[in-house]
């Protein structure tokens, strides 16, 4: 047969391949978050596995200098305390107050002899009780002063192992609640170098707070395994490590705020209205006791009582929480609310409610589309409720800083890719994208290690204040004589300013 004959083939014009950008090229058209992040080198540093190990002793050299601080304030007493007769282990074990209620007169009487004596200041009004029940930190004291008494480097060594344990939790609740996973360990770097950290852990006396962190925490991690994971022995772990905190601070209280936002946020189970009731249960159980043991914050403005004086934390209580947002999320510290005389406080509480607005304003595509910014932006708000009740610090923003530092990481997130949130525009407007690059370079600027300063105690002008607004309480005789006698130099020559 004729065998037909094969056509030739035909050759397709290739297209020669697209040159290579020059080096120093930028690319100024929309990328998705693949074609950026990954080609950024320290974003494999904060995806190891052993991130929290090192950050954990990160923290702990950055704070090694409070190994020389010896003793402070408070420090003292605790030390006279712990070392006497009437400190004994089962029956006497709380060095932050009474053992048992006392009636009020028995109350005057011993506070007019420690004024007499020196153990209290001279403008201490006679009514004054401030008595707090924490056992568990009392008992890491008791270790501490029986078996080296006289070596504060080693107190301060235990309080920085307390410490380490708080930022190798809080990387592992970050690993849980961000993705991807370099976000979460930029969050947990920024907790880790917070620099309202330093007087927390570089005063022995605070260490209830570390205590009550620590616990606060692992119970969170619990919480969110059972809800999220269906790890059953998480609904019951939670609740008692969450016990286990407020035994040793009531600043554990915040955690409460986290769980109760996650069940708005993060849980999307069935019943989860139900998830916190547990966690409820324990803090009116733990308060109902707390009260019945006469525990109370009277006569002092120090610190409000929510039970016996509801009035005073419902006015102070909102300026003394937007104090504690500057310091939560930038500058000045909130430990300058103690410098400031009360008629110019609204300052400061003036430019935390500025800063609430722009960070809900800036923040508002990220809040609307992630759940997760929303939760922490809730917890850590919400858990400012609790850090109130004392003279707002610095060393009170443990709890509240777990969420601000993973907000503060989403947002660099939203920052760096700008698709991540769904929309070719980005995330944030152009303007905030070196706000929170510059908050993280003065918040690390002035951490105590790197910044060359020393942490100073300011008890005195703290009674000081105490005193000048307990003027409007009716319970107890006003020291309007004494300070009215008391000019701004003579208090400087007490304080020791001169």
């Amino acid at each position: 047969p004729r065998s037909r004959p094969r056509r030739p083939t035909r050759k397709l014009p290739t297209r020669p391949p697209p040159p290579l950008p020059p080096k120093n090229h930028t690319h100024t058209g929309p990328q998705s978050p693949s074609a950026i992040i990954p080609r950024v080198r320290w974003t494999r540093l904060l995806e190891t596995p052993r991130l929290g190990l090192w950050l954990a002793l990160v923290s702990v050299l950055l704070c090694a200098p409070s190994l020389f601080g010896g003793f402070q304030t408070e420090d003292w007493i605790f030390r006279d305390l712990a070392t006497s007769t009437e400190f004994t282990f089962p029956n006497q074990l709380n060095l932050f107050g009474h053992r048992e209620q006392l009636p009020k007169h028995l109350m005057v009487g011993m506070n007019m002899f420690d004024r007499e004596r020196g153990a209290l200041p001279w403008l201490v009004l006679e009514g004054f009780q401030v008595s707090f029940w924490r056992p568990l930190s009392s008992l890491t004291h008791l270790l501490d002063f029986t078996l080296w008494p006289d070596a504060p480097a080693v107190m301060h060594a235990h309080s920085l192992l307390w410490y380490a344990s708080l930022v190798a939790t809080a990387t592992a609740l970050y690993r849980r609640w961000i993705s991807p996973a370099w976000v979460a360990g930029l969050a947990a770097v920024m907790f880790a170098v917070d620099d309202a950290h330093g007087q927390t852990v570089g005063w022995i006396a605070n260490r209830n707070a570390l205590v009550a962190a620590v616990f606060a925490t692992l119970g969170l991690l619990f919480h969110d395994k059972w809800r999220r994971d269906g790890w059953l022995p998480g609904a019951a772990l939670g609740p008692v490590f969450f016990l286990a905190g407020l035994l040793g601070a009531e600043l554990a209280l915040g955690a409460l705020a986290y769980v109760l936002v996650h069940a708005v946020t993060l849980d999307t189970k069935r019943l989860r209205w139900l998830a916190p009731l547990p966690w409820l249960a324990v803090a009116v159980g733990w308060a109902h006791f707390y009260r019945d043991l006469g525990h109370r914050a009277l006569g002092c403005g120090i610190y409000l009582d929510p039970v016996f004086r509801p009035l005073d934390l419902l006015v102070e209580g909102p300026q003394r929480a937007l104090v504690l947002l500057l310091g939560l999320f930038g500058a000045p510290p909130s430990d300058f609310f103690q410098t400031l005389y009360p008629d110019r406080i609204w300052l400061l509480v003036g430019g935390g409610a500025v800063l609430l607005v722009a960070i809900v304003s800036i923040l508002w595509p990220l809040l609307r589309r992630e759940p997760t910014a929303r939760f922490f932006l809730g917890g850590s708000i919400v858990s400012l409720a609790v850090a109130t009740l004392p003279m707002p610090e610095d060393r009170l923003l443990l709890l509240p800083g777990l969420g601000a530092m993973g907000l503060v990481a989403l947002s660099m997130h939203a920052i760096l890719s700008p698709t991540a949130l769904g929309n070719g525009a980005g995330g944030c407007p152009r303007f905030a994208r070196g706000l929170f690059p510059a908050s993280i370079a003065l918040r690390a600027a002035a951490h105590p290690t790197l910044s060359g300063q020393q942490v100073r105690m300011r008890r005195p002008l703290l009674c000081l204040r105490s005193a000048w607004s307990l003027e409007r309480d009716a319970n107890t005789s006003p020291p309007s004589r004494q300070l009215r006698s008391v000019d701004d130099a003579t208090v400087r020559r007490l304080l020791g300013e001169d």
